[in-house]
């Protein structure tokens, strides 16, 4: 009996963190158009098209198009593999992926930009 609750303990730990181990702490988000646009996020400048690299955690966003100033919101939601990780692993993996940020995910990963 002590063998198998060692096992399941074991197992829990292994699977702890369960957002933060399948998507990790950052997210690509893809920008794409027919021509290049200048766009920022945050005071930070790309040039679209380009894949973007978002850190998990820090709030909603907003993308803006300097060309059209049109605005496009990035908007952070709980990831569904955290809920699957309460399930499983329960407080030691959910404490892991909040502490990381990697709870959270951007409702947007393709972002089609175009000024008319």
């Amino acid at each position: 009996m002590k063998k198998q609750i060692s096992l399941l303990i074991g197992f829990t730990f292994l699977i702890s963190g369960c957002s933060t181990i399948m998507d990790g702490k950052t997210q690509s988000i893809n920008l794409n158009s027919s021509k290049e646009y200048r766009v920022s996020i945050d005071g930070k400048n790309y040039t679209s098209p380009t894949t973007i690299t978002m850190k998990r955690g820090e709030g909603d966003k907003i993308l803006t198009v300097k060309e059209c100033n049109k605005t496009i919101p990035l908007k952070e939601g709980v990831n569904s593999s955290f809920f699957a990780n309460i399930l499983s692993g329960g407080f030691p993996g959910s404490t892991t992926d909040a502490s990381t940020g990697a709870m959270w995910e951007y409702d947007q990963e393709n972002i089609q930009i175009e000024c008319n």
